[in-house]
């Protein structure tokens, strides 16, 4: 913000350079600081106005989509019509389409005030919330006969009635303070010193001078210059490869290492590095998670559970390279689903070993976390891990009595229908042979008919039929399920 000769320099200054006028377009303040309006909308905005023509006549312009789009910096012309419609949006322009020999073209209509109803910015007064009263208080009491010494845009002092003085901006002062030194004489003579913000403005260029870095805004009520206190950071520079997120080393529990040397060699030999998942499942062993549910236990306890999980389930066996868990395991692995309580029939072959003992050792079958396989840390024996057992106990019995009696009574079946088989074999074997014999005796017709039947009676007489299977309807063999 540009200071009157007449008052004390207190933060960032925005000038006019010696070259004013230059070629220039207006934009109005309130296109500038609409809160709808992104920063590409502005700029089609400006490239419009210059367009437009200074002689008095209508203000309209006929620039293509492709200048506007390069303008934009856009790769494609299709790409200028969000900020269109966002200046469509707003009220600050119209477009109009007319016909051309060669087809249609735009005519873009641009306004200069806001439209009714606005209740945005208007002007750098209602951006920093500062009314014309209080304006008028912060001028009041200063003189050109006080005013004091300002440094001027090439860093000599400007002296008191300078006939050329510094034009006066539309933002509002900054209140009373301290006298501040303005450096920008020091970063004038700095020749590879760049200007923070540099863009047009009414002819001139707008730089954020006397401190370093990029000026912030600070938003105070009472408006006046904002800057930044402290310099910002650089922009990240991107990089192809992924973010790698740093974490802190794992944490070694007390006793851990008597339960690292007591792993099976195969899941850890010795001078090797502990898988992750593994190392922070005994740590939780060792050390208690309450937010899992898992109590501390002593490194005796969790050598104890391991080796329960381990040999108890067969681990070693399971996990051997020749090692079969149903008929599609091969030597370059299984594609089978896992065992799991909620898949009794999967495979059983242990693929990666450091994983399924991690997820072993955290399985709790108990629903008090303090039970160790039946037994209470630091107690008894667990009443509800014995009466689990013996309902498990009972339902196995009542799946093997089931089993033997399936069993039976399939064989039984089997026996039946193998008799009924046999019989219904040879009484067609006897009615072939009665009626080849007869038929070489010159028998036939309605006379041999009946001789047959006669004579298949009385044979069933003497080899009666045995009792077949159960009826139609009745599941054979019955399913158990446990």
């Amino acid at each position: 913000m540009m200071t009157r000769p007449d008052e004390p320099v207190t933060g960032d200054e925005v000038g006019i350079d010696d070259e004013w006028p230059a070629t220039f377009a207006q934009v109005p303040d309130w296109i500038t600081l609409h809160p709808e309006l992104k920063a590409q909308s502005v700029r089609e905005y400006a490239f419009l106005m210059a367009h437009v023509p200074t002689d008095g006549r209508r203000r309209v312009a006929f620039p293509g989509q492709a200048s506007i789009a390069r303008v934009l910096q856009l790769g494609r012309s299709d790409k200028v019509t969000p900020y269109t419609r966002a200046l469509v949006k707003v009220g600050a322009v119209r477009i109009e389409e007319i016909p051309t020999p060669k087809g249609r073209a735009y005519r873009y209509v641009l306004r200069f005030n806001p439209p009714r109803g606005y209740a945005g910015p208007r002007c750098l007064a209602d951006f920093y919330g500062t009314s014309k009263e209080e304006l008028d208080s912060r001028w009041a009491g200063f003189s050109m006969a006080t005013a004091p010494v300002t440094p001027t845009a090439e860093g000599s002092p400007q002296k008191e009635g300078d006939p050329s003085p510094q034009k006066e901006g539309n933002g509002c002062p900054q209140k009373e303070g301290p006298k501040k030194t303005n450096r920008n004489q020091t970063n004038l003579k700095n020749k590879d010193a760049v200007a923070d913000a540099v863009g047009k403005s009414a002819g001139g260029f707008a730089s954020a001078g006397g401190r370093d870095g990029a000026a912030g805004e600070t938003g105070e009520a009472e408006g006046g210059s904002a800057a930044s206190g402290k310099n910002l950071p650089g922009q990240r520079k991107r990089s192809p490869r992924p973010a790698t997120t740093k974490t802190r080393p794992r944490k070694e529990s007390a006793g851990f290492e008597l339960v690292r040397a007591a792993l099976p060699a195969a899941v850890a030999a010795p001078g090797t590095r502990l898988w992750t998942g593994l190392h922070r499942a005994i740590n939780d062993l060792l050390d208690g998670n309450q937010g899992a549910g898992i109590p501390r236990r002593t490194p005796e306890q969790v050598v104890a559970r391991i080796n329960r999980r381990w040999y108890g389930e067969d681990a070693d066996v399971r996990s051997a390279p020749g090692y079969r868990g149903c008929d599609r395991c091969t030597a370059a692995g299984c594609t089978a689903p896992r065992r799991s309580p909620e898949n009794p029939e999967g495979c059983d072959r242990i693929k990666n070993r450091c994983a399924w003992l991690k997820d072993a050792i955290l399985a709790q079958d108990c629903a008090d976390p303090g039970c160790e396989d039946g037994q209470i840390i630091g107690g008894g024996a667990c009443h509800a891990c014995q009466e689990r057992a013996e309902e498990r106990r009972e339902a196995a019995r009542a799946v093997a009595a089931a089993r033997a009696k399936l069993q039976a009574d399939t064989e039984a079946l089997t026996a039946a229908r193998r008799l009924v088989d046999e019989w219904a074999a040879a009484e067609s074997a006897e009615e072939n042979r009665l009626r080849a014999e007869l038929g070489r005796a010159g028998m036939y017709g309605v006379m041999l008919d009946h001789r047959i039947g006669q004579h298949m009676a009385g044979w069933r007489d003497r080899n009666p039929r045995p009792a077949g299977p159960p009826a139609e309807g009745i599941d054979e063999p019955q399913a158990v399920r446990a």
